[in-house]
C-alpha cells in the first residue's frame, strides 16, 4: 500500500531523485508552526463545509512532509489530529487527516 508521501518515518535526506522530504521546521519556527496550522485548520473547513453532519476542530500536527518539484513548487503533506465536536460524538474523539496542500 502506498502512502502518497503522507507517511515517511525515516528519511535518509534530501536527493536530487527523491523529492520528498520530512520536514520539522514548525517545531523551532513559531512564524511556520502558525502558517502550517492555518493550512491544518482551512483543511478541517473544507472538510466540514463537506459534511453536514460532522463537526472537527483541529488539535494538533502530527506530521509534516514535503514534495518540491522541479517547476518551482512544494507540495505540502500534513497528518493532523483533530477532535470531533458533533453532538453524538464521544467525549475525546480524535481522528487523524492527511491533508495535501
Amino acid at each position: 500500500m502506498e502512502s502518497e508521501g503522507f507517511d515517511i518515518c525515516v528519511h535518509p535526506g534530501a536527493s536530487f531523485l527523491v523529492g520528498f522530504q520530512q520536514v520539522d521546521d514548525h517545531l523551532f519556527d513559531p512564524k511556520i508552526k502558525e502558517e502550517y496550522t492555518e493550512f491544518c485548520k482551512l483543511t478541517i473547513d473544507d472538510f466540514n463545509s463537506k459534511n453536514d453532519d460532522k463537526m472537527y476542530v483541529f488539535e494538533e500536527i502530527v506530521n509534516v512532509n514535503v514534495l518540491y518539484v522541479a517547476t518551482a513548487r512544494t507540495w505540502y503533506y500534513f497528518t493532523l489530529d483533530a477532535k470531533d465536536t458533533t453532538v453524538d460524538a464521544p467525549v475525546h474523539a480524535i481522528k487523524t487527516f492527511q491533508a495535501n496542500v
